[in-house]
């Protein structure tokens, strides 16, 4: 994945610190680690589930709408964000 201190040498391209650009890899864990940064997304997600089903917790036919509104505004962030924010209410 790259070298982690000046006087080493990085074991995938040989080249010191100044000169290794870094490298994909990974790394195996025991446990789920989550980012901090999409925690209170992710429990707004989880609130919005059936916890048995896994479906959305609107009607079928609020569910249709959204879907095609969410399609229909694929490239705009902000307005996505808008929706997906009125959907959660």
């Amino acid at each position: 994945m790259g070298v982690g201190h000046k006087s080493m040498t990085c074991a995938t391209c040989n080249k010191s610190l100044e000169d290794c650009v870094g490298h994909f890899g990974h790394a195996k864990i025991n446990l789920p680690i989550y980012h901090i940064g999409y925690f209170k997304h992710l429990v707004v997600i989880l609130k919005m589930v059936c916890k048995y089903c896994s479906n959305v917790l609107l009607e079928p036919s609020k569910i249709e709408e959204y879907t095609n509104k969410m399609v229909r505004l694929e490239k705009n962030y902000i307005a996505r964000l808008v929706m997906f924010k009125k959907i959660f209410k």
